[in-house]
């Protein structure tokens, strides 16, 4: 039996999707994690069960999800990398576009994708969000 031509491109697109190793139709892991997320108390970055104990960064415009005081990579969340950013260490989530680092903030606190950052450990190279300065 021969299936039809649109099944086989419905089952492409079906088998596409599902292969993706770090995006799903939700986003990726720091997404999940609420890394970048606006936030005004530390309430705003809890998920329950997630084993990640992020912090709401009130420095920064909008506060961001995240980590401050990092060492290396390992400190960090998935999706997340430790970064030094105006003189501290920060965990911000990793980026290639900057609709990624606005997947849970609004247009007057919007994060840049920004590769003019020291990454702490690791990967030397790359990009992060980069939450918006001020309170």
């Amino acid at each position: 039996m021969t299936l039809p031509r649109y099944a086989w491109v419905t089952f492409g697109i079906v088998f596409a999707l599902g292969c993706s190793d770090d995006h799903d139709e939700h986003g990726t892991e720091a997404d999940h994690q609420l890394v970048g997320a606006e936030c005004s108390t530390e309430k705003d970055c809890e998920l329950p069960d997630d084993g990640v104990t992020k912090e709401c960064l009130v420095e920064f415009k909008g506060g961001y999800c995240g980590v401050s005081a990092c060492e290396r990579n390992e400190e960090c969340p998935a999706g997340s990398a430790c970064v030094t950013y105006e003189r501290k260490t920060y965990c911000f989530r990793t980026c290639e576009t900057k609709d990624e680092c606005n997947v849970h903030r609004g247009k007057d606190t919007e994060a840049n994708c920004s590769s003019s950052i020291e990454f702490t450990s690791g990967n030397k190279e790359g990009k992060v969000c980069l939450p918006p300065s001020g309170s």
